[in-house]
């Protein structure tokens, strides 16, 4: 019906939360029989304003995006368009299919509701109009935006259970790790189990295995540029159907695809591992060597300097058995040596490098060749990782506790900020401690596969940073000073420290 008079004017606003899949029906994709897509929503407000003879100045729309306080922080820009046109007094009405199309989150409905009044604008709810400054109408819609607000929490509630509960059972949640993929039914597309990846996960264990044998996070970045491996944000890209923009793989990206727990078989709820959790899924990575990754890429002590165009053996590995500074690869009297350098004894000790790296070398070999080099990676019976285990279980229960008295104040019984800061450092370092003694080091793969009679030509194979990642490893090195006027070289000059299982690093 036509009525007399200026036009009405109204900006239309459409939104779902999930966009449908390929193939699919829209009202399945959200679960309720009487759900619209946001083209089902618009055609028909368009079709009502038509017939009331209603002028439309605006069509906007959110595809894809939630309305609820309990999700991400994606922006609905069509939202602050319709927004903008009530603000600005460029609409009479707003329309939508429902209420929970607008807002289901009490904030947002609150601030719509102060400009309609403030701008004398109207609230058309399918088809039906409704003056927010009208006290049956505003109630009215008070109570259907408190019910979309109660059904949005209702949902999160449900969702949140759901997800403790398959987080208790290990089973996967949330996004694909790298390295994985999901096998989901055909007919109801349920989650059947998460496995391996054929193509992404081998990448996965050769940055471990890589890691572990000394590379840099950096090089292996930029050989996998060069490679053309899928990174993956471009895998994620080419799942959801994006154009894949960039192969770009960068030192924290390969950090974080080694550290993720998931590539290790364990289960993450809320940021935390789950103690005690078998994940449902086969790790790509063994425990004992996401143990090791994870100690030496999360050590405080880490330099950000790496190894990974080092050209020499001994270079800043080797220490000065005088003065106890690190050695340098220098030319002494024009003859390559290794010299220390920084100690009170600056300059005190030099040895030729081809006499130490041959005798080095030999002696490290001679290593890999005894049937007991991995005993020095074997756990000892007074230490068990059990005991440690409950020891880190109390220790998480007592920083949980100074946290909670730290929430309440002194006010309320607890802790004030400054009492809670003169604890926590002692109380972190013992729980680090003890999470360390939890995983006890076993072999690093890369140890355990060059051990053998054969290590010498597995040895030769390695690059010049996986050798020094394996002496780095094992012992360290102590150049001592020679005697004065000895012109050859003397093997009790250059001692070797092999690490006991405490030691490793």
């Amino acid at each position: 019906m036509v009525t007399s008079g200026p036009p009405r004017r109204a900006v239309l606003y459409g939104r779902v939360s999930k966009l449908p899949r390929a193939g699919k029906d829209d009202p399945a994709q959200h679960g309720r029989p009487d759900a619209k897509s946001v083209d089902h929503q618009l055609a028909e407000l368009t079709a009502m304003a038509n017939r009331e003879g209603v002028q439309i100045v605006g069509t906007h729309r959110d595809d894809g995006i939630s309305a609820s306080r309990f999700a991400g922080s994606k922006p609905r820009e069509g939202w602050h368009r319709v927004m903008a046109a009530v603000i600005n007094g460029e609409a009479d009405e707003l329309w939508t299919w429902e209420i929970s199309r607008a807002t289901r989150d009490r904030p947002v409905w609150a601030t719509l509701i102060t400009a309609c009044i403030a701008a004398t604008a109207k609230i058309t709810i399918n088809g039906r109009v409704h003056d927010p400054t009208d006290a049956d109408d505003g109630f009215m819609l008070d109570l259907q935006a408190a019910l979309a607000v109660r059904e949005s929490a209702v949902t999160s509630k449900r969702i949140q259970r759901g997800t403790a509960a398959r987080a208790g059972a290990g089973l996967p949640h949330g996004k694909i790790p790298y390295g994985y993929r999901r096998i989901y039914d055909e007919r109801t597309r349920a989650l059947i189990h998460q496995e391996p990846d054929p193509e992404t996960a081998p990448i996965v264990t050769e940055l471990a295995r890589r890691v572990l044998a000394g590379e840099a996070l950096a090089a292996l970045a930029g050989e996998l540029n060069a490679r053309r491996v899928l990174s993956p944000d471009t895998w994620r890209a080419r799942r959801a159907g994006d154009s894949e923009s960039s192969w770009v793989w960068r030192p924290d990206t390969v950090r974080k695809v080694i550290l993720s727990p998931a590539a290790a078989g364990k289960r993450v709820h809320r940021g935390e591992v789950i103690d005690g959790v078998t994940a449902a899924w086969k790790p790509i990575i063994d425990d004992a060597d996401h143990a090791l990754l994870t100690a030496r890429l999360t050590d405080p002590r880490r330099r950000t300097w790496v190894d990974g165009a080092a050209k020499h053996l001994l270079a800043g590995l080797a220490v000065c058995a005088e003065c106890g500074a690190k050695m340098r690869r220098v030319k002494n009297r024009g003859c390559p040596s290794y010299a220390c350098w920084g100690g009170k004894g600056t300059g005190c000790t030099a040895r030729k490098q081809v006499w130490v790296d041959a005798f080095i070398t030999d002696v490290i070999v001679a290593r890999l060749e005894r049937p007991d080099v991995l005993d020095v990676f074997r756990a000892d019976d007074t230490d068990t990782a059990a005991a440690a285990q409950r020891e880190v279980a109390v220790l998480r229960a007592q920083w949980d506790a100074l946290m909670a008295a730290g929430e309440r104040g002194p006010d309320a019984g607890g802790l004030s900020v400054a009492a809670v800061a003169r604890l926590e450092p002692a109380l972190l370092a013992k729980r680090a401690d003890a999470e360390r003694r939890a995983h006890p080091p076993t072999a690093p793969r890369f140890v355990a596969d060059l051990a053998g009679p054969d290590a010498r030509s597995r040895w030769e194979a390695l690059t010049m940073p996986q050798r020094r990642q394996v002496i780095r490893t094992l012992c360290t090195v102590r150049i001592h000073r020679a005697r004065r006027g000895v012109r050859t070289f003397d093997p009790n000059t250059v001692t070797v420290e092999w690490r006991t299982r405490r030691e490793t690093p």
